[in-house]
């Protein structure tokens, strides 16, 4: 007996796949201060991994279709993970009153002085990422686009 094949269940089943994915949560504890500077110096390493493609980039003065959107997307990304860095570290000090709670979830940061509008700014931070991907993304095209000899 011959099996029919089964390239018409590759949707169906990739679909399937998904739509049983449990819940999965943005933010994630770390557990205790540990976990925090564990995670900080993962930043602090990203950080330096970028300043050195930036180094790496002026003195090898890249040039030619890309390069331009790709060093902007090095300095966004650098800012978003400085901002990202900060943020992580004010979570230790604003204080829990400042918070409005609905269902034990934060929903509402009361601003009281600079640093708590800081604090806030400093979760925006995907105003910051996603313009930084969309250079890459540029990046990328235009690479793609342009023959080998030009780039």
């Amino acid at each position: 007996m011959k099996f029919p094949p089964l390239k018409h269940l590759r949707l169906p089943l990739l679909l399937l796949i998904l739509f049983q994915a449990s819940p999965a949560w943005a933010v994630q504890p770390h557990g205790g201060l540990e976990g925090l500077v564990s995670h900080e110096l993962g930043h602090a390493l990203f950080s330096g991994g970028l300043i050195y493609l930036l180094i790496q980039g002026y003195l090898s003065k890249w040039h030619g279709p890309g390069w331009r959107q790709f060093r902007l997307f090095l300095w966004l990304v650098l800012l978003w993970n400085i901002l990202t860095f900060t943020s992580h570290w004010m979570d230790l000090y604003v204080s829990s009153d400042q918070f409005v709670r609905s269902n034990g979830q934060k929903i509402s940061l009361h601003i009281v002085d600079f640093s708590s509008l800081f604090y806030y700014l400093s979760k925006l931070d995907h105003l910051v990422l996603v313009p930084a991907l969309i250079f890459l993304l540029s990046a990328l095209k235009n690479w793609s686009q342009t023959p080998e000899e030009e780039k």
